[in-house]
């Protein structure tokens, strides 16, 4: 259980990371996918989605 743990934390962090680059290329907010805007609501709630609503509702996603 703890090797779960560190592994959803490590995860966790690489996202957060990830999304602090977004954020310092410019990037952050768009969709990785297709490059629409996230949605405010969405980034209030992640704020290290790299997805729009639509996109993350798509397996491909």
């Amino acid at each position: 259980m703890l090797s779960e743990l560190q592994e959803r934390d490590a995860r966790r962090v690489r996202e957060l990371v990830d999304a602090l680059r977004r954020l310092d290329r410019g990037e952050y907010g768009r969709c990785t996918t297709c490059g629409a805007s996230i949605e405010d609501v969405r980034l209030d709630l992640m704020p290290d989605t790299k997805a729009c609503a639509a996109c993350a509702s798509t397996p491909s996603a």
